[in-house]
């Protein structure tokens, strides 16, 4: 990976970490399932201008449900029943590792020993997050949704990797589009529209949460994310995905003044797979330039 993919990858989970909190507080005053079905309506608007992706239907099926009604709106209802928004973050990375297992087993793409340890430290991380910022007390309904929200990341990103797409836009805007009419639906069935009773400060702060969930995050990092799995091994750039709990749980401490919850282990822990995991992509990178150059200077020696 280049040092501009891998400023990309880290603007990507920064940006996902930050939905959380926003998410958090968007509970307190907008539905879960109306907030998602706004999100995605906001994400839909550029199929005015671009082409269906070049994807069958069942696969543009499967993955519009995972992406949509799966990984967002599950996260999204996860954290709408009870878990915190850093807890939400944290149980998201399981999809790190279920993609890289699929990667492996499915596509037999390599994974090194130092990548694997890498991985295994940065998931000790995660767990020692998730045991130090609950001690189990958590919602058992969120932690099964977000967890079932995950998986479906998972699938996602699978689905990515064996596709031939590579026009990211019109994808994540046809994407979005189906999910649309359920999400509604699923909101006026619940019973959702009911609740939004929103004042002016309220409605301000939903348009501002949209554009940020929908066309920022949603929209904009699923693009750049897509193109890194759909160039790189997903060994390279799942990992990167451990940082998202970080910035999830310090934005959350900063805005809820969660400081109860820091704890400097468990954060060192992830940043150090994470170093392992890019100190051997680069190795790997150079070696691999190396003797590229080695083979191409061959026949002039010759």
């Amino acid at each position: 990976m280049k040092l501009k993919d891998y400023l990309v990858a880290i603007a990507c989970v920064v940006l996902w970490g930050l939905t959380f909190p926003v998410i958090k507080h968007m509970s307190g005053f907008v539905p879960g399932i109306f907030l998602t079905a706004c999100r995605f309506a906001v994400i839909a608007i550029p199929v005015a201008f671009t082409a269906f992706p070049n994807m069958g239907w069942k696969r543009f099926l499967v993955y519009s449900l995972c992406f949509g009604c799966g990984q967002y709106l599950l996260s999204t209802l996860g954290i709408y029943y009870g878990l915190s928004a850093g807890i939400a973050a944290v149980i998201m990375q399981v999809q790190v590792f279920i993609t890289i297992g699929l990667a492996y087993a499915w596509l037999h793409e390599k994974v090194g020993v130092p990548q694997v340890i890498g991985s295994i430290l940065g998931f000790a991380g995660v767990a020692l997050l998730l045991f130090f910022n609950t001690y189990f007390s958590v919602s058992v309904i969120g932690l099964i949704i977000t967890f079932t929200a995950s998986c479906c990341w998972a699938a996602v990103n699978l689905i990515v990797k064996t596709s031939k797409i590579t026009d990211f836009t019109s994808l994540v805007a046809w994407g979005a589009l189906p999910n649309i009419p359920i999400l509604w639906l699923m909101s006026w069935g619940f019973g959702e529209f009911d609740k939004v009773h929103l004042d002016t400060s309220q409605l301000l702060q939903l348009a501002g949460s949209v554009i940020f969930l929908g066309l920022v995050v949603t929209f904009g990092v699923s693009v750049f994310w897509n193109g890194l799995l759909k160039k790189h091994a997903a060994i390279q750039v799942a990992p990167f995905s451990l940082l998202i709990p970080v910035v999830g749980l310090v934005s959350s401490w900063l805005w809820f003044h969660d400081t109860d919850s820091k704890q400097i282990a468990p954060l060192a822990l992830i940043f150090a797979g994470l170093a392992v995991v890019i100190g051997a992509n680069a190795l790997g990178s150079r070696a691999a330039a190396a003797a590229a150059a080695l083979k191409a200077a061959a026949p002039a020696r010759a």
